[in-house]
C-alpha cells in the first residue's frame, strides 16, 4: 500500500514539471513577491498569504486555475477549454492544460489573478517606482464602463509610486473631477449664494466641517471664543435653512465650501 501511494504521489509530481508548467510557473514567479507552496498535494502560488494560481489534475488531466471576479468565471466558463474549479464556490475556473493553450490569455488571466489579491505595495513595485495604479470596484458586465471611470479617477488621485483603490478615495479627491465639481458647485449655488458677504460665516462654516463639528478646536483654528463660534454657526442655519446636526446637510454644505473654496 505504502509502495503505490509513493508512485502515485511521485507520478503527480512528474507532471507538474511537464513543460506547460514550468511555462507557467514562470510567470507566476515574475510576479512580484510571489511564491510557490504545495499545499493538497500539487502547486499553488501566493502574492503574500493569498493564492491567485495552481496546478492541478483532475480525471487525470492537467489545469491551470485561476483566481478571478465571478462575472469573469462566467464569461470564461463559455469557452470549452475552461471549467469550473470544483472548490472555487464561482471566484476560480481552471483551464485544461493538455491541448493547445493561448499564452497571451494565460499571462493576462495570471496578471488579473495576481492583482485581485496582492497588496497596494506588490502593485506599485510591479509598475516601476513612477507608476501609478488606480483599482475600481468588481462590478458587472454592464457596469464596466462605471468601474474603469472610477479606477481612472483613482489613478490620477495618486501619487507616483503608490496605488489608490476607488473605493478608498477621499470624498474631496472627487472634486478634482470637473464634471463632479461643476455638479456639486451648481446644487450648492442658492444654499452658498444666501451667505454672500458673509466672509467670516464661510471660514467659520469651513473651520467647524474641517474639525468635525468640534467647537474647541474650531474657536482657536479662528482665534476667536467659541460662544462667537456657535452664533456664527447658528446664523449659518438660520441664512441657509439647513442643519449642521443632519447628515446630509452637513455632507451637502462641506462639499459646497470646498468646491468654491480651491481647498481640494
Amino acid at each position: 500500500m505504502k509502495k503505490s501511494v509513493a508512485s502515485g504521489v511521485s507520478r503527480t509530481a512528474e507532471v507538474f514539471e511537464r513543460p506547460v508548467f514550468a511555462r507557467a510557473r514562470g510567470l507566476c514567479l515574475q510576479l512580484p513577491e510571489s511564491t510557490e507552496k504545495i499545499s493538497w498535494g500539487h502547486p499553488n502560488f501566493r502574492a503574500g498569504k493569498k493564492m491567485f494560481a495552481t496546478f492541478e489534475t483532475f480525471g487525470g488531466r492537467p489545469s491551470i486555475a485561476f483566481r478571478l471576479e465571478p462575472v469573469d468565471v462566467d464569461l470564461l466558463l463559455r469557452r470549452k477549454e475552461f471549467f469550473a474549479t470544483p472548490y472555487g464556490r464561482g471566484q476560480w475556473v481552471s483551464l485544461r492544460a493538455d491541448g493547445r493553450i493561448d499564452w497571451r490569455l494565460v499571462q493576462r488571466l495570471l496578471e488579473q489573478s495576481y492583482r485581485l489579491v496582492a497588496l497596494k505595495r506588490m502593485l506599485v513595485e510591479s509598475l516601476g517606482l513612477e507608476g501609478r495604479v488606480g483599482i475600481g470596484a468588481a462590478v458587472g458586465v454592464d457596469e464596466v464602463a462605471s468601474t474603469l471611470a472610477a479606477a481612472r479617477r483613482a489613478c490620477d488621485a495618486a501619487d507616483p509610486g503608490t496605488a489608490r483603490r476607488s473605493a478608498d478615495m477621499p470624498v474631496t479627491a472627487l472634486l478634482n473631477q470637473p464634471a463632479f465639481r461643476d455638479a456639486v458647485t451648481s446644487s450648492t449655488a442658492d444654499v452658498l449664494s444666501a451667505l454672500d458677504g458673509g466672509s467670516d460665516l464661510i471660514e467659520s462654516l469651513a473651520s467647524f466641517l474641517t474639525h468635525h463639528g468640534n467647537w474647541d478646536r474650531t474657536a482657536a483654528d479662528l482665534g476667536v471664543h467659541r460662544h462667537t463660534v456657535r452664533h456664527r454657526i447658528r446664523k449659518v442655519e438660520e441664512l441657509t435653512g439647513l442643519s449642521l446636526d443632519d447628515p446630509e446637510d452637513r455632507l451637502l454644505l462641506h462639499l459646497g465650501v470646498l468646491a468654491n473654496s480651491g481647498r481640494v
